[in-house]
Parts: structure tokens; C-alpha cells; sequence
């Protein structure tokens, strides 16, 4: 059996190449947007941890702190108040509490956003600070003054209520402070968490790089080689190329030398059993019959081989024309009527009515029949032969849609199931002892039947016989109108 070009090696697969390429290109994608995610969401925690950093811890420090000094003064003009008794410590002393509302006024937002904590230390300083200026009653000491020495009794417990809101204040402050330095240790570990994940995003987008880079250059060497490959396989197919036309050539040149001389033994032979040249014995003529069927047997086989050639190189003409297929199915089956008879078989003929017409070749399905019947009779030692035309669809056919079959049934030696798919190759034969012949039939009418459309299939018990069915693709005739070519018309 002569090398195809579907023999010739595969090339490499790209579709894994191309997964082990994609792999780390996504890998390192990914790690280059992973770090920009990274980026923009430390970036976004730490803005908002810095802002509340900015607008709400340290300004209500600030505010704090301005209470503090604020307290400070109002126990300065306090006790000047209470040491000299001047009424104009007072005015003095008002604006302070001013000062004072004004700063709990800003602090107050501020600590809601400081948590509980800051919240309760805020409210006991807003306990606290009334409690201190309760000692100290403005209105009244303005409009009623006290001698300075009365008003010195009160220094002790000024200072008291004054060191208890001072360190109200101070325990706010120091809150405030420390919610302060867990904002910015938050910053400095967002930050610094960002750093290694950065670096190990950095290290993986760099470790993918590499890998690309060495599947790169595995890629290039695959490719290489793949050309390699392609360039030795296409050097190959022409080669087989160049032997199959040799080949067909040669046997174009073999049948053409070997059909003219055997053709003449045929006339010669023809001429003799004729008796042109005088009388013939029993024997003489029996002789002569088996050098005529010898011949044609010979030139049969030349036929075939032939009809193989040129259908490998793809020289096999198709004529299609729109033919009666029942006309034609019949005719072929009465060409071999004789033969069949003549082996002690019966043949019948069994065609559906209306089965409409189709384009194919006659001459073509003629040749497929003829080796279907040829074999039927080779093979079939007692029974008979059936030849059977319809219409199917489906039921084994080889493809979609409608289709006519032409089913070749014996009652002969039938094919072993493991052999059944083999009985359409070249030169292959099962029952060797049962008859003459080199084993073309089968694969040359094959091959023509796919070149029509349709195909060749076999079904087949040992010792019950075999069913061989040509399928041919069901048309309709050309749109133009014409009558269907007589099987039987010159081509």
C-alpha cells in the first residue's frame, strides 16, 4: 500500500504552546494590575485616615489646648479679682467665658467622631468647668463687692475646682493625643504592608517576565522545528506525490502495452470460435472459451487497475446527467442475468414504482454494479442473487437527507465482522480459494461512489451471506425540461 499524504507526521501542537505562553502573561498582567489595585486602595485608606487625622484629631487638640490656656487666664484674672477687688477683672473675665463657649462650641463635632471614649471625658469636662465658675458668680460680685479679705477665702477652692477642670481637660487632651498616634501608626503599617505586597507583587510580575521570556524562547525553538517539520513533511508528500504519478503513469503505460496484444488474442480467439478457419472438436472449443474468459478476465483486471489509478491522481472523469435509476438498476442487474444463471443462482429484481430521477454518471454506477454482481456470483456457491431499488432516508444511510439505495444481496459465504471494513482495500481478499481476482472491486467502486455523492457499505453474517448497498444522493432534474438519459443510450 503506497504512502498518503495523511500519513505524513502532525505537526506540533500549538493550542498547548499557546496555554503555556498565556499562563504567565496572565500571571504577569495580573501582578502589574494587583499592584495598581493595591496602590489606589492604600492610597484611598491612608487619605482618609490622614484627613481625619488633619481635620478632626488634631484641631480638636488644638481646641483643647485652647481651653487650657483659656482656663489659665480665667484663673489669673480670678485671683487678681479676689486679691484686689477690681471690677474691672470682671469684663475681663466675660470674655474668657466667651472664649471659653466659643471653643466647646468647635470641640463639640469634633469628639463625636473621636469615639466613646473622648465623648464621656468631653462631657465630664463639661461637668466639671460649671462647677469651678459656680464658685466664682460674676453678676453678683459685680454689683455687691466683697472686701478683699473675704474675697481671699475663696483662693483655696478656686484653685481646687480650678486643678480638677485642668485635669479634666488634660485627660481629654491626652485622648485626643493618643487616638492621634493610632491614626498615624495605622498610616505607617498600611504603608509599610503596602511596601511587601508591592515587593512580592513586583517579584512575581518579574518572575512571570522570566517565564515568558524562556517560553519564548521555547516557542521560537518549537517553531523552528516545526518549520523543520513542515518543510521535511511537505518534501515527503512531494515525494509521495511524485511516486503516485509515477506509479499511475507506469500503469497507464502497462495497461495501454498489455490491453492491445491481449485484445488481439481476444479477436484471434473470437475468429477461432467462429470457425473461420475450418470446423472446431468439442475440445478445441472448450479450449478456446477458456482462453477467451482467461483474456477477459485479464483485461477486467487491467480495467481495474486503471479505474484505481486514475481515481487516486483525481483523473476520474464524473459525467453527471439526470438518468432513470430503476431503468438503469434493472438493465444492469439483466446484464449479468446470464452469468448468474449460469453458476446455478436465481436473480431477482425488486424496484419501488416512482422512484424519480437522479444525476449520476451512468457508465460509472454500471461499474459499481458490475463488481457488486461480479462478487455476488463469485461468492455464492448455491442460492441466488437480489438486487433491490428505494427511496430512504436515514436507516443506515451515510448522510442527511433523502437518498436512493441500491442493495446487491447474496445467500453466500458471508464476512466476519472483523473483515468487513477491510474487504474495501486495495488488492485485499477473505476468501482466496473460492475465487479468482486481485481484490480492486470493492475499493475502486467505493471511491467512484464518493466521488457521486454517496457511498458503499456492507452487512454481512457468516454462512447467511452479505448485502453490499450503493447509496446515491437523491436530486431532482435540471429546471430545464429533459427527458432522462436512457441508461442504455452512447454516452
Amino acid at each position: 500500500m503506497q504512502p498518503t499524504p495523511d500519513s505524513l507526521p502532525a505537526p506540533t501542537q500549538r493550542s498547548k504552546s499557546s496555554w503555556t505562553t498565556l499562563l504567565p502573561l496572565v500571571a504577569v498582567i495580573g501582578a502589574l494590575v494587583a499592584l495598581v489595585l493595591v496602590f489606589v486602595q492604600v492610597e484611598r485608606r491612608t487619605r482618609e485616615l490622614r484627613e481625619e487625622l488633619s481635620e478632626i484629631a488634631e484641631p480638636a487638640g488644638t481646641h483643647v489646648y485652647d481651653l487650657q490656656r483659656i482656663y489659665a487666664l480665667q484663673i489669673s484674672v480670678k485671683r487678681g479679682f479676689l486679691l484686689t477687688g477690681e471690677t474691672s477683672l470682671l469684663d475681663r473675665y466675660q470674655e474668657l467665658r466667651d472664649d471659653e463657649e466659643r471653643a466647646y462650641m468647635q470641640l463639640a463635632p469634633l469628639i463625636q467622631h473621636l469615639g466613646p471614649d473622648a465623648e464621656v471625658l468631653f462631657a465630664e469636662l463639661r461637668t466639671q468647668a460649671p462647677r469651678w465658675h459656680a464658685t466664682f458668680p460674676e453678676a453678683e460680685l459685680r454689683g455687691n463687692t466683697p472686701t478683699p479679705g473675704a474675697l481671699a477665702q475663696r483662693l483655696p477652692e478656686q484653685q481646687q475646682l480650678y486643678e480638677a477642670t485642668l485635669s479634666a481637660a488634660s485627660r481629654l487632651d491626652a485622648r485626643i493625643a493618643q487616638r492621634a498616634q493610632q491614626t498615624r501608626a495605622r498610616i505607617r503599617e498600611i504603608e509599610r504592608n503596602e511596601r511587601r505586597l508591592g515587593l512580592v507583587l513586583v517579584v512575581l510580575a518579574l518572575a512571570g517576565a522570566g517565564v515568558i521570556f524562556q517560553v519564548a524562547r521555547r516557542l521560537r525553538s518549537l517553531t523552528e522545528a516545526s518549520r523543520r517539520h513542515a518543510e521535511e513533511a511537505e518534501g515527503r508528500r512531494r515525494e509521495v506525490e511524485s511516486l503516485m504519478e509515477q506509479r499511475t503513469s507506469f500503469i497507464r503505460g502497462i495497461t495501454h502495452d498489455l490491453k492491445n496484444p491481449l485484445g488481439a488474442v481476444d479477436a484471434f480467439a473470437q475468429l477461432l470460435e467462429a470457425e473461420i478457419k475450418g470446423p472446431l472438436t468439442m475440445d478445441q472449443r472448450m479450449m478456446v472459451g477458456r482462453m477467451r474468459r482467461a483474456t477477459q478476465e485479464t483485461l477486467g483486471i487491467i480495467d481495474d487497475l486503471l479505474s484505481l489509478s486514475r481515481a487516486q491522481s483525481g483523473q476520474l472523469r464524473i459525467e453527471r446527467r439526470a438518468t432513470d435509476v430503476a431503468r438503469l438498476v434493472r438493465e444492469a442487474a439483466e446484464d449479468y442475468r446470464a452469468s448468474i444463471e449460469a453458476a446455478g443462482l436465481a436473480l431477482e429484481v425488486e424496484l419501488n414504482d416512482g422512484l424519480p430521477p437522479i444525476r449520476v454518471d451512468t457508465s460509472r454506477v454500471r461499474q459499481i454494479l458490475g463488481n457488486l454482481l461480479s462478487n455476488a456470483v463469485k461468492y455464492t456457491p448455491e442460492g441466488e442473487v437480489r438486487v433491490r431499488a428505494a427511496e430512504r432516508a436515514g436507516d443506515g444511510a451515510p448522510g442527511p437527507g433523502s437518498w436512493v439505495s441500491v442493495d446487491v444481496i447474496d445467500t453466500g459465504l458471508g464476512i466476519p465482522e472483523e473483515e468487513q471494513d477491510n474487504v474495501f482495500g486495495e488488492f485485499h481478499r477473505i476468501h482466496r480459494d473460492q475465487a479468482r481476482g486481485v481484490g480492486l472491486g470493492l475499493s475502486i467502486s467505493r471511491r467512484i461512489a464518493r466521488l457521486l455523492g454517496g457511498d458503499v457499505t456492507v452487512e454481512s453474517e457468516v454462512g447467511k451471506g452479505s448485502t453490499f448497498t450503493l447509496w446515491l444522493p437523491l436530486t431532482f432534474p435540471d429546471p430545464a425540461p429533459a427527458q432522462p438519459e436512457s441508461p442504455a443510450s452512447p454516452r
